[in-house]
């Protein structure tokens, strides 16, 4: 029962680091 739990945790990290990564990725490109 621990995989489904996994894979909901795997989607969830998944899809907020690709929220976060598009806010941040202007700056990153300023800071470059």
């Amino acid at each position: 029962q621990t995989e489904p739990i996994n894979r909901v945790l795997e989607a969830v990290t998944h899809g907020y680091a690709d929220r976060l990564q598009v806010p941040l990725q202007p700056l990153a490109d300023n800071l470059e």
